[in-house]
């Protein structure tokens, strides 16, 4: 085998190795930000002090005759959005519907290749195939509110 060949042959096995590193690094940093949470607070009004126990957090229907917005915040659960508005200073929220989030894609690639050096001739034969898992989910969206 002639030099030239191999070192295409070190090449690939070189360039291969360092795709399957970033490969990985790639597929570690998708799933991480599709764990990461994508509920979000946008503050309406300063926000009040803590209140201790987020279970005093009164959860309205309608709203009340007189109240002053703290904050649109968004939770997946009804326990959250109450944390959320007392952490706020806020001792009511009003549900304003569930809101749904795409999230991002998390996409994974499956290949194989060969590489062969015939005595004057090189062929390559590849084949690969990928599929994208979403991660997005829905989440609560709700008004804190502050009722003197």
């Amino acid at each position: 085998m002639s030099r030239t060949a191999l070192k295409r042959i070190s090449f690939f096995s070189g360039s291969l190795h360092s795709f399957v590193q970033l490969a990985v690094v790639a597929l570690v940093s998708a799933v991480l930000a599709g764990c990461a949470s994508n509920n979000s607070t946008t503050m309406l009004a300063p926000a009040r002090p803590a209140i201790i126990n987020a279970a005093a957090v009164r959860v309205y229907e309608r709203p009340p005759k007189r109240f002053q917005e703290i904050a649109i915040i968004q939770a997946k659960t009804l326990g959250e959005l109450r944390s959320k508005a007392a952490a706020l200073g806020a001792n009511g929220i009003l549900p304003s519907g569930v809101v749904p989030h795409s999230g991002p894609l998390i996409g994974i690639g499956l290949g194989t290749s060969s590489y062969s050096i015939g005595r004057r001739s090189a062929v390559g034969v590849g084949t690969s195939a990928s599929f994208a898992i979403p991660t997005g989910s829905s989440v609560i969206e709700a008004t804190a509110i502050h009722v003197p």
